[in-house]
């Protein structure tokens, strides 16, 4: 069975790897697109959940506000994009003084607020990282890192998992696998390094944005670990909704939220990584 789920999942990536990998590198406006359609699949998962589809979340509203932080962070405007968090809090909160329920004022908020910020605000992170400089190449070792680490988790955990992790969380998610996604989040850096910065062979499609190895090391562990939080934070939304996956649209994997639940987590962290430790103290 578990065979079976491994070989799904290789040939979903096999068809999806290469689609994503160019609209990485392409950017512009289809990046944009992308990364708007997970924002709104994500929060239609979200939303969805069994526990969640009897509430009155103002959806729609949540969404709208979604996208609209979005293309605020394809502008590359930081400041607007925290105005426009705090303005769809306030938003979302004094909506609910027109509702019929008001004993369910603060679930209806909580699921909306959180739609907002766990989706659209932390995924927008990733139009900021492609916005800066080597953004393209920023994008790309996010995206492998993550893939690493998740790979190795799942790989450990299906063949040596044997102690739990957090059962109450993710009865299948065990101390082996999150080692193994570890040691694979370090592996995918170092193997970045050599391609990036030691190698001839993509400076016609990449360029090296002149990081030690010291700086890939630090992002596979940093990356590594906070990938592992991130799908376990999903996990333990899905436990709330007492359902197995988010969704079912991609063979292998289940839903959106299943794929990106680490990305989640990781896309913030690697921007303001770079924004502020690359980008201004220059440690080493």
């Amino acid at each position: 069975m578990r065979s079976d789920i491994l070989r799904t999942r290789i040939l979903s990536a096999l068809v999806a790897i290469p689609i994503l990998a160019w609209l990485i590198w392409y950017g512009s406006w289809p990046f944009l697109i992308l990364i708007i359609a997970g924002i709104l699949l994500g929060l239609f998962e979200l939303y969805n959940m069994p526990k969640v589809k009897g509430l009155r979340i103002l959806r729609i509203t949540g969404m709208v506000c979604s996208v609209l932080l979005a293309l605020c962070a394809w502008w590359g405007n930081v400041y607007y994009l925290s105005l426009l968090l705090t303005a769809s809090v306030l938003l979302l909160l004094s909506m609910q003084l027109f509702g019929k329920r008001p004993l369910e004022t603060i679930t209806n908020l909580s699921y909306a607020i959180l739609g907002v910020v766990y989706v659209g605000w932390l995924l927008s992170h990733q139009l900021l990282l492609r916005k800066a400089l080597f953004g393209r190449e920023y994008i790309l070792l996010l995206f492998w890192i993550t893939w690493f680490g998740d790979t190795g988790a799942y790989a450990l955990g299906t063949a040596l998992g044997r102690h739990k992790l957090i059962p109450r969380v993710s009865p299948k998610k065990s101390v082996e696998g999150a080692i193994g996604g570890l040691l694979f989040g370090l592996a995918g850096s170092s193997m970045a390094y050599l391609l990036l910065e030691e190698s001839p062979f993509l400076g016609k499609w990449l360029t090296s944005p002149g990081l030690s190895l010291i700086h890939y090391l630090i992002l596979g562990l940093v990356l590594g670990i906070i990938g592992q939080f991130g799908d376990l934070c999903e996990s333990l939304l899905k436990r709330g909704a007492e359902i197995k996956d988010a969704g079912g649209i991609i063979p292998g994997h289940g839903g959106l939220l299943d794929v990106m639940d680490s990305l989640l987590f990781t896309s913030p962290v690697m921007y303001y990584y770079v924004v502020h430790i690359v980008g201004r103290l220059r440690f080493f």
